[in-house]
């Protein structure tokens, strides 16, 4: 019986498969770079390691970072990434691992997505939004608003609604859809005698999905992203001779932004240091930052979101022919909601009843009493 002979491997051969396996090795490892954009926490910017984008954010109340696959140049990725979520800086642990799985909540749609390329991520850190690389165009109509027309982007349509009483707008997959819209003032185009409306069926019902999806989406992010401050104002001996007004602005719990302080100018009374402390709140809270007051004042908010549009128009008289009350307090707080909405900056007052279990209200009032009495908080 021949003697089997097994073929050995030259020295060289097992050298040049060696360095292969290291060459595939790298090339795995460079499509698996990663980008961690931090939005908010002790520092914000683009980091390229984990352990870096944990000590940005952790301990930080609110950070909020986001995880971008490295796409190299072969052009991978996959469309994928991990999805990070919000990482909350309250944590007492470190963080674990992106790789590693999180307990999954029911699912929204809303912070939650990933990039393809480290501009996107340079974008977010910047508080902007980028749209996927990989999504269809999206063509917004807007028939009735400032500027009528097609825009490609929903913060540039967004723009063109704000303020704007029963805007008219939709978003569609081709820009001739859109140009038809406008066109039309608004009307949806419609086949026959019927009325039987274009793209029904399954097709329309995915459109009518996707639009759901990404308007909560918007709404999603706009409430992350809205500044929410509590203000009151306090007059003590209100509509007397000596009477002393104190203003007061809340943002949370030992926030460096509070504000408590003594009304100037005169007459001190609680309804100009109610107005008072939605004007400091507006000052303070960034331009392009959302923001919602709550307050216990309906004064304050039907001067600056209702009664305002009778008085401009009536010369700032009273419908009894009167000079408006505070018309200095109101001119200047309209004057900044207008640049805000105008640049697309959502705006909001919410009422709540005064004095009672509302935390931010009551930390609201304390400081305004202690402004009115010159007491440091």
């Amino acid at each position: 019986m021949p003697a089997i002979t097994r073929k050995r491997k030259h020295s060289g051969d097992g050298e040049e498969e060696e360095g292969a396996k290291v060459q595939r090795k790298e090339e795995v490892k460079e499509k698996e770079k990663k980008f961690y954009a931090v939005r908010k926490g002790f520092k914000a910017g683009v980091f390229e390691s984990w352990k870096d984008c944990q000590e940005q954010t952790t301990g930080f109340k609110g950070a909020l970072c986001r995880c971008c696959p490295f796409q190299g140049a072969g052009g991978g990725g996959g469309g994928g990434g991990e999805r990070l979520g919000n990482l909350k800086g309250n944590a007492k642990k470190p963080l674990p691992h992106p790789k590693k799985t999180l307990p999954q909540k029911p699912r929204r749609k809303s912070l939650h997505k990933s990039f393809t390329n480290k501009p996107d991520a340079e974008a977010f850190v910047a508080g902007k939004n980028p749209a996927k690389t990989n999504a269809e165009p999206k063509f917004y109509g807007i028939a009735v608003g400032k500027k009528t027309g097609v825009y490609t982007e929903w913060a540039d349509a967004q723009k063109q609604i704000a303020g704007v009483k029963a805007p008219k707008y939709k978003k569609f997959a081709t820009r001739e859809e859109a140009q038809a819209f406008v066109d039309s003032g608004g009307k949806v185009e419609k086949d026959g005698e019927k009325g039987e409306v274009k793209e029904k069926g399954a097709k329309r019902q995915k459109v009518e999905k996707e639009e759901e999806e990404e308007e909560e989406e918007e709404k999603e992010e706009v409430q992350a992203d809205t500044v929410r401050v509590w203000t009151d104002g306090s007059s003590r001996g209100n509509g007397k001779l000596g009477a002393k007004a104190g203003v007061g602005v809340w943002f949370g719990e030992d926030d460096e932004r509070n504000l408590s302080e003594p009304l100037t100018g005169l007459p001190q009374t609680n309804q100009r240091a109610e107005l008072t402390a939605a004007l400091r709140a507006l000052e303070i809270v960034p331009k392009d930052k959302h923001i919602e007051i709550i307050t216990d004042s309906n004064y304050t908010i039907n001067c600056a979101t209702v009664w305002y549009k009778s008085w401009v128009k009536n010369g700032w008289k009273t419908s009894t022919g009167k000079n408006v009350e505070n018309k200095d307090l109101v001119v200047k707080i309209r004057e900044i909601l207008d640049e805000r909405e105008g640049s697309g900056v959502r705006f909001k007052m919410t009422w709540v009843k005064g004095h009672e279990a509302d935390k931010g209200n009551v930390a609201a009032d304390r400081l305004a009493v202690a402004g009115a009495l010159g007491v440091r908080q």
